[in-house]
């Protein structure tokens, strides 16, 4: 999906989980078209440069929290570790569990954890943020990004983002997926923020590369799942679709997603050419009624060979950590994850052939 600005890209992809179709990242920043309430343009911060001081409503409920949170405290005193979250998003809610787990081991009193929220796109409400911060009993103040401000300084792509201002106050780097994600040789994220606590001090490393979390399930026994088909309503558990002699295919798709118009019917044309040794199924992201209706015409009008399942609100997606469309997860005969693809731009057809012969041990030429 092409985006008119990372502006517009950033707040999407809050909006929708952190997931969005693969895109060519645009050049330039502009607002986007139709922005969300109270939206407010502002440029993102240089990254080793100062960060600019703010005051902000606290949206953690809990117990001991402060009203609200002034910079000022933090910024040129002690390292701050911004996580952008999204409540009732798993992989957000731990990838901000286990960072607070780091800076608790490393001395919040040397590092501050900031938590960073805005309600979901079109909202104003923030009381689901609040009351997942109670049920979480989250420890840190939740930053409310009203106007999305923070995210546009951060330049934010997706979430969950971890982002480093250090003891300076100054800007280092920014769109951390992941503790394990690599800044350098035998240097991440987790060891980084340790380092940060010591030292105040860390390289300026920007913003981080595209991390696809996707791929942490490689040589792990897929996750299963229940969902139904998409133009009968029959619902199944996918490790029943898994065929044992075959080279198994999750593909994850939406019918919004243009990227993913242009790859599943080459797709489709490849797999009636290729049909042996090959078992593929798809999940197509589907919000309500009419996004379902929209995606079973566009499958029968394509002519799909292959069954595609119905992901309610990204809930598959979730299983699998899959934040763009299409990412396709190649699953071996024995039901463990062999690798993906996570392009929209590349030869579908042509890798799961080649994986299909190393897989099947050349077994099938088709």
């Amino acid at each position: 999906m092409r985006f008119c600005s990372r502006t517009f890209l950033a707040v999407f992809a809050v909006a929708l989980v952190a997931f969005a179709c693969k895109a060519q990242a645009p050049t330039a920043a502009a607002a986007p078209s139709s922005a969300p309430p109270n939206f407010v343009k502002v440029p993102p911060v240089q990254y080793s440069e100062p960060f600019p001081p703010a005051k902000f409503a606290n949206l953690n409920p809990n117990a001991g929290q402060p009203a609200t949170v002034d910079l000022l405290t933090y910024l040129g005193k002690k390292p701050i570790v911004f996580v952008y979250w999204m409540a009732g998003n798993p992989r957000a809610e731990k990838i901000l569990q286990d960072t607070a787990a780091v800076v608790d081991a490393a001395g919040k009193d040397k590092v501050a954890l900031l938590a960073v929220a805005s309600p979901v796109y079109g909202s104003t409400d923030t009381a689901p943020i609040k009351a997942r911060a109670q049920t979480l009993k989250l420890a840190m103040p939740v930053l409310y990004d009203e106007g999305f401000r923070v995210l546009q300084q951060l330049d934010v792509h997706a979430v969950p983002n971890i982002s480093i201002i250090d003891g300076t106050g100054r800007l280092r780097l920014s769109n951390g997926s992941a503790l394990k994600q690599t800044l350098e040789y035998k240097l991440d994220l987790e060891t980084a923020i340790t380092r940060l606590a010591s030292t105040g001090k860390i390289g300026t490393y920007g913003p981080l590369p595209q991390y696809y979390p996707v791929n942490e399930l490689v040589g792990q026994k897929c996750p299963d799942f229940s969902a139904p088909n998409v133009t009968d309503g029959n619902s199944k558990t996918f490790s029943s679709m898994l065929q044992p002699d075959k080279v198994n295919v999750l593909v994850f798709w939406s019918v919004d997603c243009p990227h993913c118009k242009s790859a599943m019917p080459k797709l489709n044309e490849w797999l009636k050419d290729h049909p042996d040794g090959m078992n593929v199924i798809t999940a197509a992201r589907v919000t309500d009624d009419a996004t379902r209706t929209r995606t079973a015409e566009y499958c029968r009008l394509s002519g799909f060979v292959f069954p595609t399942l119905v992901d309610k609100d990204l809930e598959i997606a979730g299983r699998y950590n899959v934040i763009s469309t299409p990412t396709v997860v190649i699953i071996r005969p024995d039901g463990v994850v062999d690798s993906t693809l996570t392009s929209g731009e590349i030869d579908i057809g042509a890798a799961l052939q080649a994986r299909k012969q190393q897989l099947l041990k050349g077994g099938a030429k088709s």
